[in-house]
């Protein structure tokens, strides 16, 4: 699977060599009916942010976890609204951010600023 995105012109995800298809993020606008994910629950604890995990979750219509990249994925092609890492490396997020706003959506910090640095 990969991703391709140029700016302002869209989205596109090709799998095991099929032609590439637009993507976009999910019309689900209510957290009550999202799918919410995360790579781990623990490091929400561990950074002191357990409070904000159990939030979203109590919130959310579904909760899974996902590993790393893949839940941004799932947001970018419409298949879970939520995804939050309670801590990204600069490396982990760069591709991310351009696919998922050329998908629809927004990526940012915990502060709602889009970046790729926010940790």
């Amino acid at each position: 699977m990969f991703f391709l995105t140029v700016t302002g012109q869209g989205a596109w995800q090709s799998i095991q060599g099929r032609e590439k298809e637009a993507i976009r993020v999910s019309h689900v606008d209510s957290l009550k009916e999202s799918l919410f994910c995360t790579t781990s629950v623990s490091t929400f604890e561990n950074l002191n942010r357990g409070e904000v995990y159990k939030e979203l979750r109590a919130k959310s219509g579904l909760a899974r976890g996902w590993g790393d990249c893949y839940g941004y994925t799932l947001v970018a092609t419409g298949r879970a609204e939520v995804m939050v890492d309670p801590e990204m490396s600069i490396w982990d997020a760069a591709a991310l951010l351009p696919i998922l706003e050329e998908a629809g959506g927004t990526f940012t910090d915990w502060n709602g600023k889009p970046t790729i640095d926010g940790k």
